[in-house]
């Protein structure tokens, strides 16, 4: 990398939606900044395996090329949440009493395995890895570089790389890759004045899901496309006290997710195209030596969305050449993804085929029924989580204030303030009913009368209640000794007492093809989310080889809401204080590193994982030894005094790893 860049705050002015935390901008290096041959070979636990090549070549008249190339095969620290083992059968040996968490939980206060789909505070039961301890990373890309007579550049570039075996934590449950393909293209032209980009990325994705209550292996397949083209041109003038900068964007994308096989999509609703547009801004001028006002504005038009508007402005103060003040005051806004929008995708599946086979046999049926009137698969229907495209734009105001400076050339010390306004904020998935975010229009209740408690109702009601079949009206299943209860009204008590019912969120619904599902999750916006927080960090340079950092955060929210049960599903997944401190050494031949974090424990909530992060902290450490130009030794060591620990509800189990790399340059 050439650079490593991160601009802080809501930055949708310039870089467009979703930036509503910041961008990290990443830029590469070119390759006749890198000519030459680089090697580098990786080994180290979990029987890591990796080897790296770069060549970057000076071409002639003005081209240069640079070739790189990699694979890396690991272990990782995920492993199978099966509780009935390896071999998937339960009472033998190798069955699992408690998730991996109870290595580091008190006696009798382990996390258990969840009974119901969607219980709290307990993991989902998983089936046994398709690939354990077993990740491919295979990638190569290669660039040219025409240098014109007026040094403007052109560059042409694109690469692939294909990814097999990491799991990854989703709202949805865990998600195994088996196969990731990503090819990418883009050529741009660069001068002095403007820069003009075209670019192509996809992805080719076959993923699985491991829930075990899914009742059978259910892949996620995603084919998505991506072109875009992007311009923007600069101009100083004033004797350079103003800059302006004027840019515009154009992207599209394509997403689909069907099956081959079945034609079926398997995460989102329908094939999906969309493009968005903008255009953009940005004004700065220097009044004095002292003060610099920074302006800027985009506009975004999207098929997903109205136009918007999002302005930045700022003022930086600079007390001293080593000492600035800066205030600046954002507003962003956030579009759901696709997910949020579209999803549609299991998370369980519910036994309706024996209740249905239960009743047609009973003895008790008040007249036959057609037991072949809802379609079920091997006597299963799904489970859904599904999307809402009644979501509002999450729309978010932001200031900060901070102040950097550098004192008797040794500490430099930086200090911020932020505080956010966010209305409309989106949820990670939630509960469709049982909570008081149901949605009241077109929800009747059991007697068909409008339903007047949200509590009562979806929150994503294009999920019509279920309606029994013709042959089952008027059905009742004779009770001599009470009541006698309608069929429909038995599989809806059948489907509340199994999974949970109004109390753990789930419904029994049509699916938007009236077809019989179980709706358990969906999204929605929350009325508004205040957000504040301060990040102070001092860096000390002892002398030429000695240098010393320390950083703290803390972080704050309130949900402009009394009511406790938004308060319990609505979390940022974020501590509210976090520390670190580390320790550098460079000198001669060697470069030895030590850095320490602390993170409060806190509460995780993100769709069927929810429960308790406790306080964690590790200690890292990186050296190297330079034999001479061309031959350098590495060693990287995470988590150096392996305290086991997991950052997510949900999460990996964390402990120590080494890893040792041995570079040639030439």
């Amino acid at each position: 990398m050439a650079s490593l860049e991160f601009i802080r705050g809501p930055s949708a002015a310039l870089y467009g939606a979703n930036a509503s935390s910041g961008v990290v901008n990443i830029t590469t290096k070119a390759p006749r900044d890198s000519l030459g041959i680089m090697l580098r070979m990786t080994a180290g636990d979990l029987d890591t395996k990796n080897l790296d090549f770069r060549r970057a070549d000076k071409l002639g008249r003005g081209w240069y090329s640079k070739v790189m190339a990699g694979t890396k095969n690991s272990g990782d620290f995920t492993v199978s949440r099966n509780p009935d083992g390896f071999d998937q059968i339960p009472g033998t040996a190798d069955d699992l009493e408690f998730p991996e968490y109870h290595l580091i939980e008190p006696l009798d206060e382990e996390t258990e395995w969840c009974l119901l789909v969607g219980e709290t505070d307990c993991l989902p039961k998983e089936r046994t890895l398709i690939r354990e301890q077993d990740n491919e990373i295979l990638f190569g890309t290669v660039r040219f570089d025409k240098y014109l007579a007026d040094e403007s550049v052109l560059t042409f570039e694109g690469g692939i790389s294909d990814i097999e075996g990491p799991v990854f934590q989703t709202g949805i449950g865990r998600i195994q890759l088996l196969n990731s393909e990503r090819p990418f293209f883009r050529v741009s032209y660069a001068n002095e004045r403007w820069n003009v980009l075209a670019h192509y990325a996809a992805r080719k994705g076959d993923q699985i899901n491991l829930t075990q209550a899914l009742h059978a292996f259910f892949d996620l397949l995603t084919d998505t496309k991506r072109y875009g083209i992007e311009a923007q041109g600069n101009w100083n003038f004033a004797g350079d006290r103003g800059r302006f900068v004027i840019g515009a964007a154009y992207t599209e994308e394509r997403v689909d997710t069907a099956d081959p096989d079945t034609g079926n999509q398997t995460v989102v609703l329908e094939p999906l195209e969309t493009n968005r547009q903008a255009v953009f801004s940005q004004f700065d001028w220097k009044v004095n030596d002292y003060i610099k006002f920074v302006f800027a504005g985009r506009v975004d038009q999207n098929t997903l969305h109205d136009t918007q508007f999002s302005p930045k402005a700022a003022m930086v103060y600079s007390i001293n050449p080593k000492n600035s003040l800066r205030f600046t005051f954002n507003k962003e806004i956030q579009v759901a993804n696709y997910s949020e929008y579209f999803l549609h995708t299991r998370i369980a599946s519910f036994p309706l085929g024996g209740f249905i086979r239960f009743v047609c046999e009973s003895p008790v049926l008040e007249r036959p029924i057609d037991c072949g009137a809802i379609e079920t698969e091997d006597g299963f229907v799904p489970i859904l989580a599904v999307g809402n495209d009644d979501l509002e734009l999450e729309k978010t105001a932001a200031w900060e204030v901070g102040y950097s400076g550098l004192i008797a050339n040794k500490v430099l010390i930086t200090a911020d303030y932020y505080n956010s306004r966010n209305k409309d904020f989106i949820t990670d998935l939630v509960p469709q009913v049982g909570t008081i975010m149901g949605n009241l229009d077109g929800c009747l209740d059991s007697e068909g009368n409008p339903e007047t408690d949200p509590i009562n109702c979806p929150i994503n009601n294009d999920y019509l209640p279920w309606i029994e079949p013709d042959d089952w009206v008027g059905v009742s299943l004779v009770d001599p000794f009470g009541p006698n209860t309608l069929v429909a009204d038995a599989l809806r008590n059948a489907v509340d007492n199994s999974v949970g019912g109004n109390s753990l969120g789930f419904r029994l619904a049509q699916d938007l093809d009236g077809s019989t599902v179980v709706v358990g999750r969906t999204y929605t916006n929350i009325g508004e989310v205040n957000t504040q927080g301060v990040d102070l960090g001092i860096q000390y340079f002892l002398n030429e080889a000695w240098n010393f950092q320390a950083s703290y955060s803390w972080f704050d929210f309130e949900i402009i809401d009394a009511d406790l049960e938004v308060q319990d599903i609505l979390l940022p997944n974020s501590p509210d204080h976090k520390a670190s401190l580390s320790a550098s050494f460079v000198k001669n031949r060697w470069v030895v590193g030590i850095a320490g974090r602390w993170v409060n424990g806190f509460r995780w909530s993100a769709g069927v994982f929810q429960g308790e992060v406790p306080d964690y902290s590790t200690i890292d450490l990186t050296a190297a030894y330079s034999f001479n130009d061309s031959t350098r030794l590495g060693l990287n060591v995470a988590n150096l005094r392996d305290t086991l620990h997991h950052q997510t509800f949900g999460g990996d189990l964390i402990y120590r790893r080494a890893l040792l790399n041995l570079t040639f340059d030439w």
